[in-house]
């Protein structure tokens, strides 16, 4: 969609304004936990800034300790891939920003005040995004633990709620009239709502997603009759039946499902030495690959420790029960906050779609997989296992379009194939 204040838009056809914000409930509620956090966004991974706050953090003084610091924080990148990306914070011997006090405070927020932050450290966790149903839309990531402590914290749910922009946030925002986008915000309700109907498992909700989506016709004069039939058979009695039928598991589709999500952490994008839960990775990764024979389980070329996983399931469920409601609170999270689905062809709305199960597999995984037997208190290690996942693939471009490759390799992208990964 194109959007500017002005209304200026070349090679469209229909304009609307954009005069309303629209986020989760949950959002108003954030706040940073600051020195308490577990998990400081502070450190493991490199903090990047544009021109702008680059040369403004320069110019900050306050005490001469201070100075120091600044000076030495500073790093220019040379051909950034974009503006955003002009300068960067050099981490210390620890991968934390050296401008991050012993008590897990901002030395630059407590010397010279919240304006003089970077734009990056001002808005994470938050996002925003002019969509095509007309809304500027806020949302929160999932790279933050006290994001996954508000979903932790809604068993009934997560509503939305809107109100009015003010003046100079207003703007026109433009679509092509044939285009589906036309009809995005009915097609993304549909989606929405499926994936809070809680007469089934949330697996079953987005593989039938999944069947609803294949349908839905890029011909745009048609999509209107495709949300009627779409609503009508998601409150029809049918669908029970059919989702029966969906998703079953057996002892070779846990085998795939383990392959699968192995194959990704094994990843070398994944490896990085900032990672700020390194050690957890390492120590998942050796239960799972290095084991005695008698327990290997040859599968899709990966070698996998299948009872390490079962006992994991085990605790997991004993600890937390099936925590369906914090699962369907992540995805329609992630849902929201990528404007699923993509509408910009058919092929890129099921690329997308593949990329979405493939997270729903692979969070449901580490959050299994972190109920081992030794370390911190279960709920800690969960939500340390799930941040590390968002802000390692999330929160990383590169690692992204990687793992979005490989979710295409093998003719993996069969809604089959989904049924594997929505097995457990």
């Amino acid at each position: 969609m194109e959007i500017n204040k002005n209304g200026n838009n070349e090679n469209t056809i229909k304009q609307f304004p954009v005069n309303y914000n629209l986020r989760p409930k949950y959002y108003d509620e954030f706040q940073c936990k600051a020195q308490d956090c577990k998990v400081t966004c502070c450190a493991g991974w490199g903090i990047t800034m544009n021109r702008k706050d680059y040369l403004k953090m320069r110019s900050q003084r306050g005490s001469e300790e201070f100075n120091q610091k600044i000076k030495k924080a500073l790093h220019r990148i040379k051909n950034g891939p974009s503006e955003d990306f002009y300068a960067e914070i050099n981490c210390n011997e620890n991968q934390c920003c050296p401008l991050c006090t012993e008590e897990g405070l901002c030395s630059l927020q407590i010397e010279c005040g919240f304006e003089a932050l970077p734009k990056v450290c001002k808005k994470f966790p938050r996002a925003e995004n002019a969509v095509y149903s007309g809304y500027l839309e806020h949302s929160l990531t999932l790279g933050c633990e006290a994001v996954l402590e508000l979903l932790w914290d809604l068993p009934e749910g997560i509503d939305f709620v809107s109100d009015e922009l003010p003046q100079s946030e207003k703007m026109i925002g433009s679509c092509s009239t044939s285009s589906p986008n036309l009809y995005f915000q009915e097609i993304r309700s549909l989606c929405i709502d499926l994936l809070q109907d809680r007469r089934f498992p949330v697996r079953q909700r987005i593989l039938l997603m999944g069947l609803f989506l294949q349908k839905l016709p890029f011909d745009v004069a048609k999509v209107p009759q495709w949300c009627i039939e779409t609503e009508q058979a998601i409150q029809s009695a049918a669908l029970l039946e059919l989702s029966q039928g969906l998703c079953q598991t057996t002892e070779d589709m846990t085998k795939k499902y383990v392959a699968q999500n192995m194959q990704i952490l094994i990843q070398p994008a994944l490896n990085s030495k900032n990672s700020v839960l390194e050690e957890y990775h390492k120590k998942l990764l050796s239960k799972f690959l290095c084991h005695t024979e008698s327990e290997e389980e040859e599968n899709d070329g990966i070698s996998i420790n299948l009872p390490f996983y079962q006992q994991c399931k085990k605790r997991f469920l004993q600890t937390f029960g099936d925590m369906e409601y914090f699962f369907e609170n992540i995805m329609v999270s992630l849902f929201f906050h990528y404007s699923l689905p993509i509408l910009s062809s058919k092929e890129d709305m099921w690329k997308e779609y593949v990329g979405f199960c493939n997270l729903y597999s692979l969070l449901r995984f580490v959050a299994i997989t972190s109920c081992t037997e030794d370390g911190e208190q279960p709920k800690e290690q969960l939500i340390k296992a799930i941040v590390w996942i968002a802000r390692e693939i999330l929160h990383s471009r590169e690692t992204n379009q990687r793992l979005k490759e490989i979710f295409f390799e093998n003719e993996s992208a069969s809604l089959a194939h989904m049924a594997v990964l929505l097995s457990e």
